[in-house]
């Protein structure tokens, strides 16, 4: 399966965080656990490329999620499976082609670092608004984010729903990836 996401994406803090969940919680949502695992090469790469390598396992339906992206100008184009296992060597001719169009063997990716997100998604309109508090390396962290068809109405949402509850932002600029990577390393 083959789409285009765009997304805005912050960070704000544990307390605003937990106020925004209780102010959301009275509209309908659905909750669950994911565990995603980050692939590229021991130089990288995938991320040299522009692309980017996971598989989530969603706890509750214990199933696994594949899904390459590749980077283009406003989002990424994502390219998706469902699969067994946690094992790359499932994945769909579709991704595989695309790893090989770009020189990356399946023999060379490796596990990079994994996250824990407990989600909760909330759909307005033909928004996807999701709350996710985040798990890694002992570290933790909430990140709102907002999937529409343009960044600059998912990043006005976000926005308006913050100033409207007095809660202050940082524009997100590091990917949970890369944030499980980084952490990984310290």
């Amino acid at each position: 399966m083959k789409n285009i996401e765009i997304e805005y994406k912050v960070l704000i803090n544990k307390n605003d965080f937990i106020k925004l969940e209780k102010i959301l919680n009275e509209y309908e949502h659905y909750e669950k656990t994911q565990i995603n695992y980050y692939y590229d090469t021991k130089n990288n790469n995938l991320k040299n490329k522009g692309l980017s390598l996971r598989i989530r396992h969603l706890i509750l339906e214990n199933t696994y999620l594949v899904t390459l992206k590749e980077k283009i100008k406003d989002g990424h184009i994502e390219y998706e499976q469902y699969i067994n296992s946690l094992e790359i060597k499932n994945i769909s001719n579709e991704i595989l082609n695309i790893l090989i169009k770009n020189n990356i063997e399946l023999t060379n990716l490796q596990i990079m670092a994994f996250l824990k997100t407990i989600r909760k998604e909330f759909h307005f309109d033909d928004k996807l608004l999701c709350l996710d508090h985040n798990y890694y390396y002992n570290n933790e962290d909430y990140e709102i984010e907002c999937e529409a068809k343009s960044l600059l109405i998912a990043s006005n949402f976000i926005k308006t729903l913050l100033e409207k509850n007095n809660i202050k932002y940082k524009e997100n600029f590091i990917s949970k990836q890369q944030r499980a990577i980084q952490a990984k390393g310290q």
